[in-house]
């Protein structure tokens, strides 16, 4: 997910919760050098997905959009044969 929207999910989670915790494990990374471009990788359990959903869909659609987008690509990926780079 993008960097600034994992931000964002970090700043409105309550420190202690496991949402904050699940996004304490991220990997941030900046694969072509520019902070504008970095992800987020976060990797959770399918339930830890859903808590993730429902703290983003109060933040705002687009981080909604983004926990599912970042969610299912692998899936779907890995269902169709097809290989992330």
């Amino acid at each position: 997910m993008p960097a600034d929207q994992y931000d964002q999910l970090l700043r409105i989670c309550e420190r202690g919760s496991p949402e904050f915790r699940i996004l304490m494990g991220a990997c941030i990374e900046d694969p072509a050098g520019k902070r504008s471009e970095r992800i987020a990788e976060i990797r959770c359990e399918k339930e830890d997905v859903e808590r993730l959903f429902e703290v983003a869909n109060r933040l705002s659609l687009d981080a909604a959009k983004a926990v599912v987008v970042a969610a299912f690509i692998p899936v779907f990926c890995q269902t169709a044969g097809l290989a992330l780079l």
